[in-house]
């Protein structure tokens, strides 16, 4: 389930329990009300999202604009008043326009919802009543803000954002005079930051790609939504701290930050279901070796997987070309189908490259890589560097059959110790397919690894993690859903 899916439907979810909500009384919105806000708020928003991209020339992203109208809904007071729609309308413009205007080198800088709600209520248009911060909802918020943060890997984030929110406001609370109680409860059914923390803190593209720079701007988030801000007549809100967030963010990863046009050149077979694609870049490539990218392609008759997906870069920094891997299923994605049948010269549009599975910077560590299948695909570009900067790494490469290890070849000559684990090894391999105790005890134990890096589909990853526990200590997972 790809990730737009998965805040879709927990925005959709959201909306519906509320609808219920307010049918029965247990909100004092009326129904229809929510229904007109929620529609005013996404047919404007898919529509002005259509619209600049023709304007801009590029690729409007609907789902994203779907996800935005729910965000607004669920922070504005539904209404039916005709002005006050009208007035959402112009709210769903201006959030959507923050994409395409306030951007650099491709990629926004602010949330578009927190971007309309602030300057709606500067504007005096509207203002955000964060309504979604109710007792009818906090149960299915919690839920949704987990699963959010669980697929989009930032729940450590999440967890530091809320951990530090809870205290500052409890402290607060308790300083005028609340007892610990109310505090919590306040929290529980007042503060909207557990929507803030799943639905809009995690924003992959407003969010800097190494963690230190998350752990930032988690802290930042946290202390503004806590303990709001007086100047004059301004008071600071949950979308202004995010937008400060934000800021800090954009000037955290400013070297980082990059739009990437990638002309198609080529493309290999590595394995019966696995091919590496080649391509030109417009400029010159900043990465660290273990980082992925986010391409988008846009197709008729998309699947509900979508246009955007996130892989793996194999080659390395310094490089005139862009490579990634990808395994094809039966069936594949309509995105992947797509890029299965491109022409040389066709150009596809990314969100830069992040990621923080990344090597050490000590390059006198001793370290372990295990891979699953498609899971090889970071290391190659790792592997690469580290024969350059002359490190000690040792691969167990584990796949179904020998004919589905990719890269092979380029794995022999790379100067890493290589151990390949098949159900049908030959005399070079060893004749397991998945990683076991036995195996941990040949190849680990005793063996000094100073740190592991496990890539794979996330069952093996699980399991190899645990199986590798007790010999290593530093730990580090990548995964492959399968999509």
């Amino acid at each position: 389930m790809p990730m737009y899916a998965v805040i879709g439907g927990g925005l959709s979810v959201l909306v519906s329990i509320a609808f219920l909500g307010s049918l029965f009384g247990a909100l004092s919105f009326h129904p229809l009300a929510l229904i007109s806000s929620t529609l005013v708020f996404c047919g404007v928003s898919i529509g002005a999202s259509a619209l600049f991209g023709k304007i801009y020339g590029i690729y409007s992203h609907l789902r994203s604009a779907l996800i935005t109208a729910l965000i607004l809904s669920l922070i504005f007071t539904p209404s039916f008043e005709v002005f006050t729609l009208m007035q959402y309308a112009l709210i769903a413009v201006v959030a959507q326009a923050s994409k395409f205007v306030v951007a650099y080198k491709g990629r926004h800088i602010f949330n578009p919802a927190a971007f309309g709600a602030l300057l709606g209520g500067l504007l005096s248009l509207s203002y955000a009543s964060w309504w979604v911060a109710n007792p009818v909802l906090i149960i299915p918020t919690i839920l949704g803000a987990f699963l959010v943060l669980y697929k989009t890997r930032q729940l450590q984030i999440g967890e530091l954002f809320l951990g530090i929110s809870i205290l500052l406001i409890t402290i607060a609370a308790l300083l005028r005079g609340d007892t610990f109680i109310v505090a919590i409860a306040a929290i529980a059914t007042s503060w909207p930051i557990f929507f803030f923390a799943g639905f809009m803190l995690s924003e992959p593209l407003t969010l800097p790609p190494r963690k230190k720079q998350k752990v930032i701007i988690a802290a930042v988030a946290a202390v503004l939504i806590s303990l709001p801000l007086s100047i004059g007549e301004f008071n600071s809100s949950p979308e202004f701290a995010l937008l400060a967030a934000n800021l800090v963010a954009f000037i955290l990863a400013f070297r980082q930050r990059q739009g990437i046009t990638l002309t198609f050149r080529k493309r290999r077979t590595l394995t019966p279901t696995v091919q590496e694609f080649i391509f030109e870049t417009d400029h010159a490539v900043s990465f660290e070796p273990g980082q992925y990218i986010e391409i988008t392609v846009p197709h008729k008759k998309e699947d509900g997987r979508g246009t955007r997906r996130s892989f793996s870069v194999t080659s390395t920094p310094g490089e005139n070309e862009l490579r990634m891997a990808m395994k094809f299923y039966d069936p594949s994605s309509t995105l992947k189908m797509q890029l299965k049948a491109i022409a040389p010269g066709t150009k596809i549009q990314t969100t830069g490259i992040t990621g923080d599975f990344v090597l050490p910077k000590d390059a006198g560590q001793k370290l372990l890589f295990v891979a699953g299948g498609i899971g090889i695909t970071p290391f190659i570009s790792q592997i690469a560097a580290s024969k350059i900067e002359g490190r000690d790494i040792t691969v167990l490469y584990l796949a179904k059959n020998a004919d589905e290890l990719a890269y092979r070849t380029q794995l022999d000559k790379s100067g890493a110790t290589i151990h390949y684990f098949t159900a049908d090894a030959d005399k070079d391999m060893n004749h397991e397919s998945r990683l076991n105790e036995k195996t941990v005890k040949k190849y680990v134990t005793g063996q000094g690894f100073d740190a592991a890096y496990i890539s794979g589909p996330p069952a093996m990853v699980a399991s190899a993690k645990h199986l590798l526990k007790n010999d290593i200590r530093h730990i580090k997972t990548d995964y492959f859903s399968g999509y």
